[in-house]
């Protein structure tokens, strides 16, 4: 893994303001909006505050960072043109991907680009999975070398009740606007016929959009979430990504908003997800350790105390959370003895022998 050069990182920082900027500066200036902030513990978490009849009203922005201060600023601007300016955000796209961002299939990208048109993301859903961890690598600032084994999956995860980052955010169908990729995509019916779908295939193609969700109740039936007009099969241990996710923007065409875990938090769920796949997916469980390294990695060059947190939030749960993250930094250990290193005074510390 390589650190992308100044010009690439002011190029993508550059690419994620105006694409913030264009998404919230519409409302803020239309309908009087306004930003405010709330310190929980050491960190600063933002929100756009807006009148409705019930009263007032916070959407949560996200923790505070360098990029979403200058878009709160460029937001606040008297007289800042509404308009976005699509070809300068096409232009910077362009020059991302040829500073190394890996290349996607375009029915991914057409797929992905519908979804956060549709408001898929402003509703709450957060992306996982491979093309999660390409997008937090290039956020944090670095180039990827694994990030082009990319899967035919795009795998989402929502949350039955989750705050939406944009007011007024309208529920959707996620059947109907899969519809409008025109790639035929179809509902894949469950092991169960009475169970409702969470899963949307394309016909005669291997791209899949799946819908996840935290296994509250244990059950592992599929849980219908209301804003998004489907499902969502709940998954072990996916309640631990929920907290603090992360804008970060896909440089193809424009510029496609969506949101990723928080990157802390995100590596030790790898750790845990390697360690919990069955032996026949042995070759993923590695992946899951590469990535979880790269993370860990990148990471660190920048806010390693945000990697102790997270290890602290997980560990503190025990049972099952122990036993996996323990195999899973095992697994590290074993796989990537120099990013484990990295992590072993805060294993120590918190999780001694």
């Amino acid at each position: 893994m390589q650190r992308l050069d100044l010009q690439a990182q002011t190029l993508y920082a550059e690419l994620l303001q105006r694409v913030l900027s264009d998404t919230i500066a519409a409302p803020m200036e239309k309908l009087g909006r306004s930003f405010v902030s709330k310190k929980i513990g050491r960190k600063i978490y933002w929100y756009l505050q807006h009148r409705q009849a019930t009263g007032m009203k916070q959407t949560y922005l996200g923790p505070e960072t360098p990029e979403l201060l200058r878009v709160i600023e460029s937001s606040r601007a008297a007289g800042k043109s509404l308009e976005p300016d699509i070809a300068r955000r096409k232009e910077l796209c362009t020059a991302i991907r040829a500073m190394g961002f890996p290349r996607w299939p375009r029915p991914m990208i057409s797929t992905l680009e519908t979804l956060a048109n549709s408001g898929v993301f402003h509703l709450g859903a957060i992306l996982i999975g491979t093309p999660a961890y390409a997008a937090c690598i290039v956020t944090l600032g670095f180039r990827s070398t694994i990030g082009t084994a990319l899967t035919g999956d795009i795998d989402l995860q929502i949350e039955p009740a989750s705050q939406s980052s944009l007011p007024d955010a309208a529920a959707i169908n996620v059947g109907s606007v899969l519809d409008r990729v025109k790639l035929g995509f179809f509902p894949v019916p469950g092991l169960d016929p009475s169970s409702p779908t969470t899963t949307f295939k394309v016909r005669d193609g291997d791209l899949m959009v799946q819908f996840l969700t935290a296994d509250t109740r244990g059950d592992g039936k599929a849980v219908f979430v209301e804003q998004l007009g489907t499902a969502a099969q709940p998954m072990p241990f996916m309640e631990y990504l929920t907290p603090e996710p992360m804008k970060a923007v896909l440089p193809f065409d424009a510029g496609i908003l969506v949101n990723v875990p928080n990157p802390a938090r995100f590596s030790w769920h790898k750790l845990i997800v390697a360690s919990n796949r069955p032996a026949h997916e042995r070759a993923k469980a590695r992946k899951d350790v590469e990535q979880a390294a790269d993370l860990i990695y990148a990471v660190f060059q920048t806010d390693s105390d945000s990697i102790e947190e997270a290890f602290t939030d997980a560990y503190a749960r025990g049972g099952p959370w122990v036993r996996k993250l323990s195999s899973g930094i095992a697994r590290l250990k074993s796989q990537r003895a120099g990013e484990y290193e990295l992590i072993r005074h805060v294993v120590e510390k918190h999780a001694p022998n």
